[in-house]
């Protein structure tokens, strides 16, 4: 009979029909080396560090094989600058350590630790990652996992801009002054250590203005579902005179009694949970509070439009709506798949109140 210890990853089934043709029979050298062999090749062909190290037949018709499978021992994580000296590291350790694969006691495996180093460098934190391996506590078979992380990336960014946008009033003239718009942006990422991200953005002109912001945990609470969190929030006033305004001179009157600006007045706050849910499908859910309204150039809201249309499909001063939102997104390199459902809940008679389920579908097909 046979004897194997050590072999904790290798399955019994392997083992047994390796070694099914030598039972009962006189042991032969060249068929057990071979045996071996195969017995090493399993562990390769997977990319874990694991062999047989002895064999020994110490009494009767047994024979006895050891196995030695390389474990983690401790995971070291290393912060360098660019010029490859050690440097304190502003993220917290936790951030990188969810990410791994690799933990005290798993069997190592070069998979594994490939795929610890793709995940560490997707967090954008780093400019480089790489891994080694070191011998671990004297007298154990396990390794030392070294992570070397390189110069944690610019906390912040801030920008500024300017340029004229297109559009004009209906029956105006061109002014350069009037078309002049200015950007402030402002980028954080790992806010506090925790790989967070803030956005904010201001956007002003003569007759347009957008503030945005937004906040996203890409991890929330070391989640083991890796659930994403994002909240957004916007407010803007838009002109839509070009599109709800009725060009000067048209029709009767005299060109005083043409309309003046119309704008859009709207707000929302839109907070999002995402999760993987396969390797290759993303669930998405949120909630979205939104209103909007349209007013004139000294701020009062309109009910109708040039024309006489309803502005507002409430009938009042604005429109409201809470929304719920759930999404499953599939994406390749070819291909996605985006399936939706939206459902607005009346929370007061005059809400919004609408579902709607969307289907979308593409696939790149290359020409040439």
């Amino acid at each position: 009979g046979f004897v194997v210890t050590g072999a904790d990853a290798l399955p019994v089934s392997v083992i047994e029909e390796e070694f099914r043709s030598q039972f009962g029979r006189v042991l032969n050298h060249r068929t057990f080396t071979d045996t071996c062999k195969r017995m090493n090749r399993w562990y390769s062909d997977r990319f874990l560090f694991g062999q047989v190290v002895d064999s020994d037949m110490p009494a009767g018709n047994m024979v006895q094989l050891s196995v030695m499978e390389k474990k983690v021992g401790n995971v070291l994580l290393k912060h360098v600058d660019s010029k490859g000296e050690l440097a304190p590291m502003r993220t917290k350790e936790n951030v990188v350590r969810r990410c791994l694969l690799s933990k005290p006691g798993t069997l190592l495996s070069h998979r594994m630790l490939q795929r610890d180093i793709t995940e560490v460098r997707n967090t954008g934190i780093f400019q480089d990652v790489s891994v080694a391996t070191v011998p671990g506590e004297p007298g154990s078979d396990s390794m030392d996992v070294v992570l070397t992380l390189t110069k944690e990336m610019v906390k912040g960014t801030f920008n500024v801009g300017g340029g004229i946008q297109a559009g004009l009033t209906p029956g105006a003239v061109a002014d350069p002054l009037n078309n002049m718009l200015g950007t402030l942006d402002y980028k954080s990422i790992n806010l506090f250590g925790l790989n967070q991200t803030v956005k904010a953005k201001v956007s002003l002109a003569i007759n347009d203005k957008t503030f945005a912001f937004s906040h996203t945990d890409p991890w929330v609470g070391d989640d083991p579902f890796r659930t994403s969190r994002t909240l957004r929030i916007e407010d803007s006033r838009v002109d839509r005179t070009t599109i709800l305004g009725r060009p000067t001179g048209e029709g009767a009157g005299s060109d005083d009694e043409a309309p003046g600006e119309i704008k859009q007045d709207a707000r929302s706050a839109i907070l999002e949970f995402t999760r993987p849910l396969t390797q290759s499908w993303t669930g998405i859910a949120g909630v979205t509070l939104q209103r909007s309204a349209l007013v004139d150039s000294e701020g009062a809201k309109l009910l109708t439009d040039s024309y006489g249309a309803p502005l507002t499909l409430s009938g009042r001063e604005h429109d409201s709506a809470l929304m719920l939102q759930s999404r499953a997104v599939r994406s390749s390199k070819t291909s996605s798949v985006n399936i939706s459902a939206e459902q607005a809940l009346p929370v007061k008679p005059d809400w919004s109140n609408f579902a709607r389920v969307e289907v979308k579908a593409d696939h790149n097909i290359p020409v040439g």
